[in-house]
């Protein structure tokens, strides 16, 4: 025979999107051991809302951690502060253009906040939130790449998706 098991419980609408906007974001983890269904590294990032109506809603954004998006990798970089390295590799795309990488501490990322558009979308049937044009909270440059001993940064490996920051133009702000 099984126990007895009494609770109260409210009734939930369950999980809704946030609605077309943008949002401040306070990053509360990351995981960068992420993998997605076609086995491409990625990483994790989880946030909350930091400002207005939904405050506290949580989120999760995914960052591929390939050349072919690097430069949304950047965007969120540049957007919170974090310092990282750009790295020029000794390879090349499929159309010649150089290959590089990003080199920093996840675990920097944690406690940071951001800017982002968020939009709906419907994936495998149910609707979800994109996320997009990560920028600063308070409008200034963010962390500029530092350049890797005996390498050259590189351009990204595709263009942000707004015109280059003070940090692209090699504006540096200091860690708080």
């Amino acid at each position: 025979m099984c126990p007895v098991i009494e609770f109260k419980a409210k009734e939930s609408k369950g999980w809704q999107p946030l609605p077309d906007a943008t949002y401040v974001l306070q990053i509360t983890s990351v995981d960068p051991t992420k993998v997605s269904k076609k086995n491409n590294p990625q990483m994790m990032v989880e946030a909350q809302v930091a400002e207005g109506d939904h405050t506290g809603k949580k989120v999760t954004l995914w960052y591929p951690l390939d050349g072919n998006a690097a430069w949304r990798l950047r965007n969120l970089l540049e957007a919170t502060g974090v310092d990282y390295e750009d790295t020029e590799l000794d390879e090349t795309d499929d159309e010649g253009k150089p290959i590089h990488g990003y080199s920093f501490d996840s675990d920097d990322l944690s406690g940071t906040t951001f800017l982002a558009d968020c939009t709906e979308r419907t994936y495998e049937g149910k609707i979800n939130n994109d996320f997009a044009n990560e920028r600063s909270v308070n409008g200034e440059a963010a962390a500029a790449p530092s350049k890797s001993s005996g390498t050259k940064a590189a351009a990204p490996a595709a263009p942000p998706a707004r015109t280059p920051s003070a940090a692209a133009q090699g504006v540096r702000r200091p860690r708080v």
